[in-house]
């Protein structure tokens, strides 16, 4: 709060009071943007925060104990930072830490999650009786650094399995089983399975 004081001039009996009045202006420490939200990827962020009314001797510390806010960097108001990819399952939050004095402001993180996808195109593949070559492509969502799509059969009869970009080509033998035959050509990326 503003606070008064008084300076008292004496002379003999003569005494003069002079009144000294000091405001007060509460600190203020606020971050642009409030919050910072992304998607599963990897990123690199930045905020920056206004400080109001000033106090001598102090200055805003910047801390983050979260592991996936990395590589935290404080240059004048600015913050910048980075974030690693979401592979834990689910959304996540944390905070960046500003503190100045005894004022602390969280400045809010929040990363989305997005689990991988894979859907071929067709979803499956029929054909008579002789021996053929066929193909089908493949979609991939939300992708992961690091990662790609493997083919796999363990067919003897569906054979020549190759991979060109999102095109899965293979060759069908003829079908002298005396019966109909199922196979499956299995796409995998890193946990995530689908058969074609």
């Amino acid at each position: 709060s503003s606070r008064t004081g008084n300076i008292v001039l004496t002379y003999g009996s003569v005494k003069v009071t002079h009144t000294v009045t000091q405001a007060y202006s509460a600190i203020q420490l606020t971050c642009s943007p409030a919050t910072t939200s992304c998607d599963y990827k990897p990123a690199s962020k930045s905020f920056t925060y206004t400080l109001s009314n000033p106090r001598e001797g102090l200055s805003v510390k910047v801390t983050c104990s979260e592991s996936w806010i990395t590589n935290l960097v404080h240059e004048g108001t600015k913050v910048s930072f980075k974030i690693t990819e979401n592979n834990s399952g689910s959304s996540r939050t944390g905070n960046i830490v500003l503190t100045y004095g005894d004022i602390v402001v969280n400045h809010k993180v929040t990363q989305s999650y997005s689990a991988p996808a894979i859907t071929c195109n067709p979803a499956s593949t029929s054909c008579d009786y002789t021996s053929a070559s066929k193909s089908f492509t493949y979609t991939l969502s939300n992708p992961r650094e690091g990662q790609s799509v493997k083919a796999s059969c363990s067919v003897s009869w569906i054979t020549n399995l190759s991979q060109n970009g999102t095109t899965v080509s293979f060759k069908v033998a003829e079908n002298n089983s005396g019966s109909s035959r199922t196979g499956n050509i299995v796409l995998t990326y890193g946990s995530v399975k689908v058969t074609h």
